[in-house]
């Protein structure tokens, strides 16, 4: 998740947000949450108790990872992101989610 923070904070760190057009604001400001929201997930998986818990918190990061999938592939259409950022931060997207089993 570091990574993947990282490599959205590269991409995010030379654009004012604020200045976009109203459509792209409603792709991209959802997605520094999201990171956030993901990264706390999988904490929450990694300090899970039980495995129930453990496989509740992997179903709440999966689905919240996926989500902030679609909203990269949403904010590429409007030239956030470049066809190289959309498949590396997929790539790592998909290889978390695989992680948590």
């Amino acid at each position: 998740m570091q990574a993947l923070s990282g490599q959205l904070n590269a991409v995010f760190s030379p654009i004012d947000v604020h200045s976009l057009p109203a459509a792209a604001q409603k792709v991209v400001l959802p997605i520094r949450q999201q990171v956030i929201d993901a990264r706390l997930d999988i904490r929450d998986y990694e300090y899970a108790q039980t495995r129930a818990e453990q496989l509740n918190m992997a179903h709440e990061a999966k689905t919240r990872l996926e989500g902030l999938n679609k909203n990269i592939l949403a904010a590429s259409q409007h030239g956030i992101f470049g066809p190289a950022d959309v498949a590396q931060i997929s790539a790592t997207i998909q290889q978390i989610i695989s992680l948590l089993a």
